[in-house]
């Protein structure tokens, strides 16, 4: 729960995989309010239903000629965020393993450039995906190479404890306490972390750049110079609030 709350707030696009029903998209949810006061400002889109279309709409405009507005939700995100305070909205993108490989190709845009058919996304915005495994749904695609790469994987499973307690108190679970990263942060962490990973890449060369050769390894994570830049910086960010240990 910690990583996730971290590296959101990081900057790092992440993907939650889980099996159905073990309460990926309910924590995201709570997440955004807790960490982000993104109430009118949490999208949660099903990509797996897109089209391209769905980033810009179509609508008849003068003399017949067609004009596109950009879908509500992409207006929601860019208006309910405050670049002050780097709060406000969220994006999520749910069952992002069953979107079909074209859709996925379209959302690189939006995941590592911002680029939302157009629309310029925020910088600070917190982009979040959740996928099921290929062995645990139907309907499931691979994630390409690219796509893959531009994430931060993380292994959801079930806190045993923590269900038990919302369940005791009647299927109402308390939202988290969420760890936020203190000002300053980067300043604070990203050199020294960068020199680290620096410092391990010259003894190992072969690691800076290692794509799997087989389909089902690229899905998942794998190192290349922008993961690398990722791992410096959530590596920062964990130092921040004093739980490096458990975070890393």
């Amino acid at each position: 729960y910690d990583a996730l709350a971290v590296g959101a707030q990081a900057g790092i696009p992440q993907l939650l995989w889980g099996g159905p029903g073990i309460g990926k998209t309910s924590y995201v949810r709570a997440l955004a309010l807790a960490a982000f006061n993104a109430d009118e400002g949490f999208v949660d889109e099903r990509i797996s239903t897109w089209s391209a279309w769905d980033a810009r709409l179509p609508f008849p405009g003068e003399d017949d000629f067609y004009q596109f507005q950009f879908a509500p939700y992409a207006e929601r995100l860019i208006s309910n965020w405050d670049e002050a305070t780097q709060k406000g909205s969220l994006l999520f993108f749910d069952e992002f393993s069953c979107a079909a490989p074209s859709i996925q190709k379209f959302a690189l845009g939006v995941i590592q450039e911002r680029d939302l058919g157009g629309l310029a996304l925020p910088e600070g915005l917190p982009i979040i995906a959740a996928g099921n495994p290929t062995d645990t749904a139907t309907g499931t695609f691979e994630l390409s190479a690219p796509a893959a790469n531009r994430f931060l994987h993380l292994q959801w499973g079930v806190d045993i404890e923590r269900y038990c307690q919302g369940l005791s108190a009647g299927g109402v679970w308390e939202v988290p306490e969420i760890p936020v990263l203190p000002e300053g942060w980067r300043e604070d962490g990203l050199e020294e972390w960068g020199t680290r990973i620096a410092s391990f890449l010259k003894r190992h060369p072969t690691l800076v750049y290692n794509q799997p050769k087989d389909e089902g390894g690229r899905g998942y994570a794998w190192p290349s110079p922008r993961s690398w830049h990722h791992v410096s910086t959530v590596m920062a960010a964990a130092d921040s609030v004093g739980r490096a240990r458990d975070l890393r």
